[in-house]
């Protein structure tokens, strides 16, 4: 997909966050950006095309000796363990830990390794067929373990994931939801064709290959990591609930129909949507597509030390608070007697947090069916302070931690 201009430059400013002096990837290069991140791989890279040569991995792969194939294993164990790119430190769980189960049939699994690297067709057909020996066998599935050995032998062409730092950085573009934790074939062709298109989108600061293009996603999602969320939000229409929402302590939305969302997949989310528009046709007057993506975000992207922006229209800034916790997902009542505008219905809680004021505090575990408006940008540039019209702000910020005190 061809990246929006607008995302390619609030990534270059977020890059530039952690190194300003930075203008290009090679001409010239930075040099703190060289020594943190691309020194290291450049040279692991050199070790692991001497160490996985095809021409005798290949004759491995042709002959089928389990002697050779065990040292073919070996030479994979002796890459992983070179660099801090994987997970190492509880080998039975870390991102090597196929090479250590207790049932594995080494011939097996340096055959299938084999034939991901060096076998026949594109790479995401020979993961395909790595994909389904691993299923077939029941072994470790992890994103971090196949895409290490694809990067480091074709740099030129294949990206190297770690799960949560490519969620993080799909979800800044607004493509969270694309980004299974189970590796799958698309899934890979999907992440691959967007390095690549990041690539392209970067041509003015010279990417050389896939190092340069791993190197940035992972500074952008640490930086990410330092920034916090700021989330717009209406505690109903003219903010009829704020001051139960404030003196109690949490932020709900209504859409009591959907039930409870936490456990839904997005397809699984639509397929309620539409199962319920068939039951009631009178919601779909109100219930906009753009409504429930507000719902879906609210619901699995707001995040612990989020700041939530309550606002009456578009005009009024009524508090901003901290996100201390979220609640489990769950259905519960409203009393009449404590929801000024409720009608004691069963509805659900979303997500709860902190809006007595900027320091966190217990919270409660209610919620009222109520209108709600919900929508993350890309981060501005610059750093607000209240009061400011609402109507002068995006609809959400990200913004330094300390950027509101």
């Amino acid at each position: 997909m061809a990246l929006d201009p607008q995302q390619v430059e609030a990534l270059v400013k977020l890059f530039q966050q952690k190194y300003p002096h930075w203008k290009s990837f090679s001409n010239p290069a930075d040099p703190a950006f060289e020594q943190d991140e691309i020194h290291y791989k450049r040279r692991l890279v050199q070790k692991a095309q001497e160490c996985l040569k095809a021409e005798d991995l290949c004759q491995l792969l042709l002959k089928r000796e389990p002697d050779k194939i065990a040292d073919f294993l070996t030479r994979l164990e002796s890459l992983g363990t070179s660099s801090n790119l994987l997970f190492r430190t509880n080998p039975a769980a870390g991102d090597l830990n196929i090479l250590y189960h207790p049932n594995l049939d080494k011939t097996a699994l340096g055959e299938a390794t084999l034939d991901l690297l060096y076998g026949e067709n594109p790479s995401e057909q020979r993961l395909t067929r790595y994909l389904n020996f691993v299923v077939s066998q029941n072994l470790p599935n992890k994103w971090t373990f196949f895409t290490y050995f694809l990067f480091l032998w074709q740099p030129r062409t294949e990206i190297f994931i770690k799960p949560a730092s490519m969620k993080r950085f799909l979800a800044f573009l607004g493509l969270g939801d694309r980004f299974s934790s189970t590796p799958t074939a698309a899934g890979y062709a999907a992440v691959k064709q967007l390095a690549h298109d990041l690539k392209a989108a970067l041509q003015e600061y010279q990417p050389r290959d896939m190092i340069d293009i791993q190197s940035f996603i992972w500074v952008c999602t640490n930086v990410l990591d330092n920034l916090q969320s700021y989330w717009k939000i209406s505690p109903g229409e003219e903010a009829w609930q704020w001051e139960e929402c404030r003196q109690a302590g949490f932020i709900a939305v209504g859409w009591d129909e959907m039930g409870d969302i936490s456990g839904l997949t997005r397809k699984q989310f639509e397929e309620r949507h539409q199962v319920l528009l068939t039951q009631r046709p009178d919601l779909s007057e109100g219930w906009s597509k753009g409504g429930l993506k507000q719902l879906w975000q609210f619901a699995h992207q707001i995040q612990v030390g989020d700041r939530i922006v309550a606002n009456r229209g578009k005009t009024q800034v009524l508090g901003i608070a901290l996100s201390p916790e979220l609640t489990t997902l769950r259905r519960l009542h409203i009393n009449t007697s404590t929801a000024s505008q409720s009608t004691g219905m069963t509805v659900t809680c979303v997500k709860s947090m902190n809006l007595a004021g900027n320091e966190p505090s217990s919270h409660s575990q209610r919620s009222s069916s109520i209108p709600f408006s919900v929508t993350p940008c890309p981060p501005i540039r610059i750093a607000l302070s209240p009061p400011e019209p609402l109507n002068s702000w995006p609809s959400s910020i990200l913004l330094p931690r300390k950027a509101f005190i």
